[in-house]
């Protein structure tokens, strides 16, 4: 699927920024290191590329064309920062498995 490729590398990008720190990054209230402020300093730079795929396939055809791309993100995000907190890390087949849960949102079909 080609929002399955779209989307692997900027989640992957996410994985190695959140091990670094917020340095220069205004994040928070007065530059604080917030947890909060240390992901969204990870996942702005990543943002709009893992939104733009889906907002192009939903108007194209491709997926839903009532799909809220802004949406799918976010419970793909949460489900990425999901797995290392109950697993302790994201397995590689995790992409696969969250594009086989969120197929019938994505185009509504099976």
């Amino acid at each position: 699927m080609l929002l399955r490729r779209a989307l692997q590398v900027p989640l992957g990008k996410l994985a190695h920024q959140g091990d670094s720190t917020c340095a220069g990054v205004p994040v928070g209230r007065g530059g604080r290191c917030t947890f909060t402020g240390v992901f969204r300093a990870a996942l702005q730079p990543q943002e709009r590329a893992l939104v733009l795929p889906i907002e192009e396939d939903s108007p194209a055809g491709r997926l839903r064309p009532d799909l809220d791309a802004e949406g799918v993100v976010s419970l793909m995000v949460g489900a990425y920062l999901g797995e290392p907190l109950r697993h302790g890390r994201v397995e590689a087949d995790w992409l696969d498995r969250c594009m086989k849960m969120l197929r019938l949102v994505l185009d509504g079909r099976a």
